[in-house]
């Protein structure tokens, strides 16, 4: 998934933390998924917020804090792995317990060369997803953030032009529109040069049959 299914308007020094249950209670999921994996950075770390997902058997997949206070209560695996680029890390999977909440939670370490650890905490049981599928949840979740640079980059959406709520919201809304119809078109029929262009030839051909611009 790379579009948004839910947003709302904060003022500038809003906590994301506390952003999270409200983003949280306007999803809608849809009926035909099995289940639902929840994925956010650590701007949205509250772990009292994971105590009450994780009493409602809610999924979750996040980084974990450095300096988080736990401590290990099983080892589940410990061993080396060369990534598709060559690099060989460690890899470990334990159960923990967090000492904030006192709740036990699944810790995913990926250990590099250059000390860029990666570290996850997840409610995911080890009998349905490995070790290394857990980053791959959080490697989709990096989707999201490409389309933010799309956006800022291709539609100049940080200069909005109105200055109350609706407005604003109009602006988004349209903006939003746009660039899924112009990733939807780049899929439908491929175009040398990526969104860029995409954008140029919507901007520039829209009123021209496909065939005059390739």
């Amino acid at each position: 998934m790379k579009h948004p299914l839910t947003a709302f308007v904060t003022r500038a020094n809003y906590p994301e933390s506390d952003a999270f249950p409200v983003l949280a209670g306007d999803v809608e999921i849809h009926e035909d998924l099995d289940s639902v994996i929840s994925v956010f950075d650590k701007g949205y770390v509250h772990y009292r917020w994971f105590a009450d997902m994780k009493s409602e058997d809610m999924d979750i997949v996040t980084p974990s804090q450095r300096n988080a206070k736990h401590e290990v209560v099983d080892l589940l695996h410990d061993f080396e792995h060369v990534q598709p680029d060559g690099e060989e890390v460690r890899v470990t999977d334990e159960y923990i317990e967090l000492g904030t909440v006192g709740r036990e939670y699944r810790k995913v370490s990926i250990m590099h060369e250059d000390d860029d650890d990666e570290i996850y905490l997840t409610t995911l049981s080890p009998d349905k997803f490995d070790t290394l599928e857990i980053a791959l949840i959080y490697g989709v979740r990096w989707l999201i953030k490409i389309m933010f640079r799309e956006l800022k980059q291709y539609t100049n959406i940080q200069k909005l032009h109105n200055t109350t709520l609706n407005g604003v919201l109009f602006e988004l809304y349209c903006t939003f529109l746009a660039y899924i119809l112009s990733h939807y078109y780049r899929r439908q029929y491929p175009v040398r040069g990526g969104m860029p262009r995409t954008f140029r030839v919507i901007r520039n051909y829209w009123n021209r049959p496909l065939g005059e611009y390739g």
